[in-house]
Formats: C-alpha cells, structure tokens, sequence
C-alpha cells in the first residue's frame, strides 16, 4: 500500500526533518540544467504530502490523514490503494462539516480567513482564496457559499496534482522504455 506511513531518512537540520510530518515528497530536478526551480510533489495522491499540497497545514494534513486512514475502508472490487471514502472526499467533508456548524449557528455572514484558519487551510491557500485581484470569488467571500469555493479550488488542486504525477509516471515509464531499446 502507498499511504506513506514511513517517513523517509532526511538530514536533520532540513524543515522536513524539523516538521517529522511531511512524509514522501520527490524532488524533480530540471535535467537540461535550466535555470528552472525544482519542482517538489508527492510520490502519491494518498498521502499526508498530498493534503499539503492542496493547501492544508501540517496538523489538519496530519489529523484528516491519520481519521482517514483509520476510518476508511479499502475497495475491495478494484486492484488499486485506493479506500472508500478517497482522500479527497473525506477532506472535503471536513470543510462540509464546519460550514454545516456555521449554518446551525444561523451566521449569513462569516469571516472567510477565520473560517478557513479554523478548517486547517494554509496561509498561502487562504491568500490565493482571498486575493482581491482575483474574479474567483466575486462577491461571496464572506457568505455561506464560501464553502463551495474552498471544496472547488480543493477539488481543483487534487485533480491537478493526480494528473500532474500521472503525467510525471508516464513520462518516466515511457522514458525508461525508450532507454531498454
């Protein structure tokens, strides 16, 4: 199973090792020697690096990972690592379940940055959210429908990243073939 549960040996002043909860990120190092950053991603979509990496922060990453994990079920009609319910869906309805506290509590207005530090989200995600230059949001930043907004740009960010490692694998697979010729 590729639930990233181990962490990899890392140097000990390093932020992952600081942190001991970023657990299986690949570095991608540009090869044409390119004055392009590298690019850091998950090794998988179902792990504690993916939640970073859509914009939770180091505890709710870790605290939705590890309630997933325990609470979910693997698929049994499928040869694949992935459980009912996947990752993401299971982190979506963490922001689901506040907005549904929100909504008992009869708030039509909520502060979106507190909301969203509350949820778990990261300071970069909740910047991108709220940038003013930004015809994302229109006028629903502090409404209810901000939920919507959070679970679209989550759902955006998910999908983006299991088509970026998609590609990457392939990439690599069709690269190694190349090679064996």
């Amino acid at each position: 199973m590729s639930y990233c549960e181990k962490q990899r040996e890392v140097p000990e002043g390093s932020i992952r090792a600081k942190k001991q909860s970023i657990k299986y990120f690949v570095t991608i190092v540009p090869v044409d020697a390119s004055a392009l950053p590298p690019v850091i991603l998950p090794e998988s979509t179902l792990c504690m690096a993916a939640l970073l990496n859509i914009g939770w922060t180091h505890e709710a990453a870790g605290m939705i990972f590890d309630y997933w994990k325990d609470n979910s079920k693997p698929r049994k009609l499928t040869a694949c690592d992935d459980r009912d319910p996947t990752l993401i869906d299971y982190a979506i309805s963490m922001v689901q379940m506040r907005m549904d506290q929100v909504a008992i509590a009869k708030q039509v207005k909520v502060d979106a940055r507190k909301e969203m530090t509350i949820l778990g989200l990261s300071t970069e995600f909740q910047d991108a959210m709220l940038d003013q230059d930004s015809d994302l949001l229109g006028g629903h930043v502090n409404t209810m429908d901000l939920c919507f907004w959070i679970i679209d740009a989550l759902g955006k960010r998910y999908r983006n990243l299991v088509l970026s490692l998609r590609y990457l694998k392939n990439f690599a697979a069709t690269g190694i073939k190349a090679m064996n010729w």
